[in-house]
């Protein structure tokens, strides 16, 4: 039995060391060969000549298509990005894509842009929609972007150097730029520089660059769903074994021959492999002699899952909802969706009512400024009113009491006589106050034209206050029992309003012109009138004012100086439908009736005119009128063609009268019966 059982042993021992060795065969085979070309496997990626890729490397898209501007909107560059980024994930690319985007968006995509290319491959970044140069560099503008002069484009835009400057720190071999951005400037009218389109890009080795037109050209946005760059582009990087070169030579010739030349693609390159966006048909590796089940490799899924959850690490905990937006429109097929979905929504709703809690405390705010505004103008009102209050106090305290305003007069007539008034006679304290615009003829070498007269018959026994003018110079006087003290200094303007007070005391006299201290006289001999009657504008003798005259005041008593002061009239505040220049206190018209009239009916028209609550208009005069060609700025607008009257008598002709044109900026002296506007006028310092 022992030697038959040495047989069986031997035969055992045999067949188990041909099960090892076979065993060991299968090993081999499977580590030398790899897993065959049966296995289905797609070769999408850099073809095996590359000497920077290889095939199992990632394929990594940033897609960014912004078209709704406020300015200056798109039609295409959202449907260009979504039907790129459609096309790129088709080829094996895993895809961010942005869609009307602000800047702070589109710099935090291209930031973590960068730091996935890290991982190595090939990197694509594809922009669509507004870009412009400035000083030889390139920008890509966002939404909401406040661009109002080329010194704001840095700080609104986004640098194309960015996206390079990423590129070259994540040294991942091989990277393709596409900028479809050439369209027009939107910003050129307020730009020094009248560059178009978009400047070279000096990029770093292994880089691809691919314009939508030729640098400095510009291409057009399209009538289409897509433009005609991006859907030549689509149609080309889908056709097997075509070299990245190729294909965009392919859809530069197709461009060139649909735009009619008008558009002509352009790209640049320092790449030393091949790329194929599809790679071309390779022939079926020979198959083993043994059959071998090799381990499968990791699925595409499950690669995409595990860049899904590495970029989970870094914004599950975030607060911002772009970053799950941007996390959503990368990897939409990601098992992490649902729950970034959640998350966005939950922030959204925290951010919402927020938001709505700001508006309401806003509101509240507004509504507190309101009324904190409205407590600080009643209050200014009880301060002015209380000021005016004490003003009009001082004020009477200073006029002692209202019996000493003996006459007032707004807008008086010409040649009025106030009979049985109650002006003192004899050697007294009195005050005049007027206002008072003499006219280029105003005595022009006649004796003196009387504005106030006080007595009556007999010339050496009135009391006076005159106005001496001649051709060239308009004076006070003032007229005693025959005297005539002149005042020589006492000198006034033509054709303007002065403001004139005398003050008598005794036998002295001094005169005041718009407030300031102009001249005094010594009356010889006591004052001796035989009426109370006052003649405003003329005198019992005939004398008659040339000129206009308004609020005439006479105080029987003596003014002080404070008094004289706190007398001058303050600038009318406007009423509607008229304007005021603060620097001669004229009233004006904003705007003329609209009807043409001859001289002497503007004239008329003006001086029969009650506007604005006020009866006391004129035609302005002559300097007046060229004094606004200066401030015409204060008027309604005009016509170029407009002429408006003057009041000033003409020269060459006495009975021409002077035109003034706001729109041609002339002055000329026009027939009376001509037919031109009128702008009124009153008032004044």
């Amino acid at each position: 039995m022992f030697s038959q059982s040495i047989p069986k042993n031997i035969a055992r021992f045999i067949l188990r060391c041909l099960t090892a060795s076979v065993l060991l065969l299968i090993l081999l085979t499977a580590i030398l060969l790899g897993p065959p070309s049966s296995l289905g496997q797609t070769n999408k990626g850099i073809s095996k000549t590359s000497s920077e890729t290889a095939p199992g490397d990632p394929r990594t898209a940033l897609v960014i298509g912004n078209a709704d501007y406020e300015s200056a909107p798109l039609r295409n560059p959202v449907n260009d990005a979504r039907e790129i980024a459609k096309t790129l994930r088709g080829l094996g690319f895993s895809v961010q894509l942005l869609e009307d985007a602000s800047q702070k968006q589109m710099k935090r995509a291209i930031d973590r842009f960068g730091e996935q290319l890290r991982d190595g491959g090939v990197g694509l970044f594809y922009y669509s929609g507004h870009g412009i140069q400035v000083s030889g560099r390139n920008y890509l503008v966002p939404l909401k972007a406040e661009i109002a002069s080329e010194q704001d484009v840095e700080y609104e835009s986004v640098d194309a150097g960015r996206v390079l400057a990423k590129m070259d720190a994540a040294r991942n071999g091989m990277n393709l730029v596409i900028l479809d951005a050439c369209r027009n400037n939107p910003y050129a009218r307020s730009f020094r520089s009248a560059s178009q389109g978009l400047a070279t890009l000096n990029a770093p080795s292994g880089t691809f660059i691919a314009y939508a037109t030729a640098p400095g050209s510009v291409a057009s946005d399209g009538t289409g769903r897509n433009g005609l760059y991006t859907g030549e582009l689509v149609r080309h990087m889908n056709t097997p074994g075509l070299k990245l070169e190729e294909v965009f030579k392919r859809v530069r010739a197709d461009v060139q021959e649909k735009s009619g030349n008008a558009q002509v693609p352009w790209d640049a390159s320092s790449l030393t492999g091949d790329f194929f966006f599809v790679s071309p048909e390779e022939k079926p590796e020979p198959a083993a002699d043994a059959t071998l089940t090799p381990t499968p490799l990791p699925s595409s899924a499950a690669s995409q899952f595990l860049a899904d959850e590495e970029l989970w690490k870094e914004l599950k905990d975030s607060d911002s909802p772009e970053d799950f937006e941007d996390f959503l429109a990368a990897f939409p097929e990601s098992k992490l969706a649902p729950v970034a979905r959640i998350k966005l929504k939950r922030i959204k709703r925290k951010q919402a009512k927020a938001k709505a809690e700001e508006q309401q405390l806003a509101v509240e705010e507004k509504r507190q400024e309101e009324e904190r505004k409205q407590l600080e103008a009643e209050k200014q009102k009880i301060a002015e009113a209380k000021r005016k209050a004490e003003k009009t106090l001082a004020e009477e305290a200073k006029l002692q009491s209202d019996s000493s305003l003996i006459l007032t007069l707004s807008n008086p007539v010409q040649k009025t006589i106030i009979r049985n008034s109650k002006h003192p006679k004899g050697n007294v304290e009195i005050t005049y106050s007027v206002w008072i615009k003499p006219d280029h003829y105003t005595g022009y070498g006649s004796p003196a034209m009387s504005v106030i007269d006080v007595g009556c018959c007999r010339t050496n026994s009135r009391s006076s206050l005159l106005l001496h003018a001649n051709k060239n110079s308009a004076s006070i006087h003032y007229v005693a029992h025959g005297n005539d003290v002149g005042l020589r200094n006492a000198n006034i303007p033509y054709d303007k309003w002065s403001h004139v007070i005398l003050v008598k005391k005794g036998a002295k006299i001094r005169v005041y012109i718009d407030g300031e201290y102009q001249a005094d006289g010594q009356i010889k001999r006591g004052q001796n009138v035989t009426s109370n009657n006052i003649y405003i504008g003329h005198s019992p003798q005939g004398e008659v004012f040339r000129g206009k005259l308004k609020d005439i005041k006479i105080w029987d008593r003596e003014f002080s100086a404070a008094e004289i002061d706190s007398h001058q009239s303050k600038p009318t505040e406007a009423q509607p439908g008229t304007v005021i220049d603060q620097a001669t206190g004229l009233m004006w018209q904003k705007k003329s009736d609209g009807t043409k009239r001859n001289w002497d009916a503007a004239k008329s028209y003006c001086s029969n005119l009650t506007f604005g609550g006020y009866s006391d208009w004129e035609l302005p005069s002559k300097e007046e009128l060229e004094d606004m060609l200066e401030k015409k700025d204060l008027f309604d607008p005009f016509r170029r063609g407009d002429w408006y009257w003057s009041s000033s008598s003409g020269v060459g002709f006495a009975s021409y009268a002077w035109s003034v044109s706001f729109g041609y900026g002339n002055v000329i002296s026009t027939h009376p019966n001509g037919s031109y506007y009128s702008r009124c006028v009153r008032g004044g310092q």
